[in-house]
């Protein structure tokens, strides 16, 4: 396996991760807790479940269940993955594996203590890099936020690669000074996961003003078609509900404020549809006066 062939992230990352933990604490036995491996199994499938198109979970999977004794399975997960990217260097090796007989399958062909050396390279390579870097900042733009995005996309592979090598090499192994190196890019991760949440969520928030925005507008201009009270007594309501709307997404700007993350793109476009609100308001009393 190679270390710099990696995947990119995407949103079924938390339950791989988890996995990914979960099958480090059963390192600590030689994996023979077969609940901790039965867990990691199950979170590996719920990434899957997530995105059938990410490749990792599957590539996990096949490695898991490769300990666990169960190739017959593996096989099957195998083919998923090579379905996905029949070229990923991965496959070729865990297709070795699945190969040997099986009273070898616990023996994997690997220079276990030039990885070591390999992987420890790599982690200092990357805390060098990512140091060079910078920590990420909080965008200001859409652009901003492509640039950040990207960078994050091609950390979490990295260490994500890492984390695989690490739990592969701690069958043989002490690794556990390069976990505790490991440990100043998984701080990085945080903060880089931190923004990528705040940007989904203002990505968020823009879509749902959008979408009210829209609705409100095609409202405003159905009023000089209303007839009847009752007409106007429905779209009163309608309003209403939408006015619940409105307080939700002023909440979860305050919520984005008080963590710094700059609003006034947002608030801009917030402030357009509560003026729309209130001309929509204004029009439908006068409407309703009018009306017998």
């Amino acid at each position: 396996m190679a270390i710099t062939d990696i995947q990119p992230w995407t949103s079924t990352a938390d339950r791989y991760h988890q996995g990914l933990t979960v099958l480090h604490q059963a390192r600590h036995n030689h994996f023979a807790d077969k609940q901790l491996l039965g867990q990691a199994f199950e979170h590996f499938k719920g990434a899957i479940r997530l995105n059938r198109q990410d490749i990792r979970p599957y590539l996990g999977t096949v490695y898991l269940l490769f300990l666990m004794g169960e190739t017959q399975l593996a096989q099957y997960f195998l083919k998923q993955a090579q379905r996905l990217e029949p070229d990923h260097a991965d496959i070729a090796a865990l297709e070795n594996y699945l190969a040997q007989p099986a009273y070898e399958t616990q023996q994997i062909p690997l220079d276990f203590d030039q990885l070591y050396q390999d992987v420890r390279s790599f982690i200092f390579a990357q805390t060098r890099w990512q140091m060079s870097l910078g920590s990420p900042q909080t965008p200001q733009t859409d652009t901003d936020e492509i640039h950040l995005l990207k960078q994050f996309t091609h950390f979490q592979t990295q260490l994500d690669a890492i984390r695989q090598y690490l739990i592969l090499m701690d069958e043989e192994l002490d690794v556990a000074d390069l976990w505790q190196n490991l440990k100043p890019l998984e701080t990085l991760e945080k903060r880089y996961q931190r923004l990528a949440e705040h940007i989904q969520a203002t990505r968020a928030i823009t879509t749902a003003l959008e979408t009210y925005k829209a609705q409100s507008e095609q409202w405003l201009t159905s009023v000089p078609q209303l007839e009847t009270k009752a007409q106007v007594k429905q779209l009163e309501n309608q309003l209403e509900q939408m006015m619940d709307h409105c307080d939700r997404i002023a909440d979860q700007l305050e919520a984005l404020q008080k963590q710094k993350i700059p609003t006034t793109a947002l608030e801009q476009r917030y402030e357009q549809w509560v003026q729309l609100l209130e001309r929509l308001d204004d029009l439908l009393d006068e409407t309703e006066s009018t009306l017998t």
